[in-house]
């Protein structure tokens, strides 16, 4: 189709640099390892490195250990980087704390008895376990085995979260679910940005017609294609419409064969996101409910990107009041190109939501997550030396 760019990024993301001073310890050394299923990249990921390199550099013992490789090419990473490489969690050296970036690591690591184990809960998987198990069901017996599957994948989820492990959450609506669910508190430890990074552009215009969808395909709580079959409406009418998409993989088939991008970045570093917000004129993302935090959303709100967004709890508490984005029904394609219409022909609700969004981003800095999470770890520890009271046998002597 003329006109259609497709941009690949290279192979391997540029390093970002801290340029943040070595601080001072306000606490004592804390021995970590940050323990992962994988080193691919996610937004997960990205944030669990950013807090290894801020706990390595105020001079606390920080190792990253993953299962499969070491190979972080995404970013530069200041903390020690090793492979498990198939030897068991018992084999690992000792630690102060051990956190975990999945549910299926926090059973093993606990029994490896290597150090306190916490679990960091970016969102929860059995949300998403939960709604393709009604999805399954609602297929009578065409869906029963993978009704089985998503059964017993809730109840291995279930299982890890009622562990004994602390918790870690990045949103309060997990803490919420946590504490609803399984009876257990959490340490919040919301995420932030990087400073200078994501800022709004200067003069932005609110007449431009380009829509940015941001995301893997294959990811399925992120409900791409009900984005794309918005945007695909869109067009019918209004030629002008551009979709710009943007993930850290290449183009997925399924994707391709729509023919709805007009242009497509595969992963772009922190700086190359930033000046994509700055030139898109509304920002859509269409996740469901098993979202946990949604950092594009975020990014793009500091850039003073308008948004679109489904009606989420992720979504919802980013701010008080809800009035930084328009909120559509999870799974109605349709109503969210009716969203995007209205938003198109207001260029002065645009402006508005432009200023807001801007607002809201400027409170989730990466010194208050650097500062939630070292905090979180110190509690945690000191809770766990502290003395449990004694368990006290009230029963009556037996008579001899």
């Amino acid at each position: 189709m003329p006109g259609r760019r497709f941009l690949r990024g290279r192979k391997s993301m540029p390093k970002l640099e801290l340029k943040r001073p070595l601080l001072v310890l306000a606490s004592p050394a804390m021995r970590v390892h940050f323990i992962l299923r994988t080193a691919k990249f996610s937004g997960g990921r990205l944030v669990i490195g950013r807090h290894a390199n801020d706990l390595a550099q105020k001079g606390h013992d920080v190792t990253i250990w993953v299962c499969n490789n070491t190979e972080i090419d995404w970013m530069e990473v200041r903390a020690r980087c090793e492979s498990v490489a198939g030897r068991p969690f018992s084999r690992l050296p000792p630690a102060d704390v051990c956190i975990v970036d999945r549910h299926g690591l926090a059973a093993a690591v606990q029994r490896a008895g290597i150090g306190i184990t916490v679990h960091f809960c970016q969102g929860f998987d059995g949300t998403d376990a939960q709604i393709r198990l009604s999805e399954a069901l609602q297929k009578g017996p065409l869906g029963w085995l993978e009704a089985w599957k998503q059964w017993r994948r809730l109840r291995q989820i279930d299982r890890a979260y009622r562990l004994p492990t602390a918790k870690l959450v990045v949103h309060p609506h997990l803490a919420s679910l946590v504490r609803r669910r399984y009876g257990q508190e959490s340490h919040l430890v919301p995420n932030g940005l990087p400073d200078g990074v994501f800022t709004p552009q200067q003069n932005r215009s609110f007449e431009g017609q380009t829509i940015l969808v941001v995301g893997q395909t294959g990811v399925k709580c992120k409900r791409l294609t009900d984005a794309f079959e918005a945007v695909a409406r869109l067009k019918k009418n209004r030629p002008n419409v551009r979709l710009v998409r943007a993930s850290p993989d290449d183009m997925d088939p399924a994707e391709k064969a729509l023919a709805v991008a007009d242009e497509y970045h595969a992963r772009l570093n922190p700086a190359g996101m930033a000046d994509l917000y700055r030139r898109a004129d509304i920002f859509v993302c269409t996740s469901n409910e098993a979202e946990g935090f949604g950092l594009p959303l975020l990014e793009a709100l500091a850039c003073g990107l308008p948004a679109v967004v489904t009606d989420i709890s992720a979504f919802r508490e980013f701010s008080q009041p809800q009035d930084f984005a328009h909120f559509t029904p999870v799974g109605d394609p349709i109503e969210l190109s009716h969203a995007i219409a209205r938003l198109l022909d207001d260029s002065a609700e645009r402006r508005r939501l432009s200023h807001r969004g801007v607002e809201v981003a400027n409170a989730y800095t990466m010194e208050r997550s650097f500062q939630a999470m070292e905090q979180a770890l110190v509690a945690i520890m000191s809770d766990h030396a502290r003395p449990k009271a004694p368990v006290l046998d009230l029963q009556p002597p037996q008579s001899v």
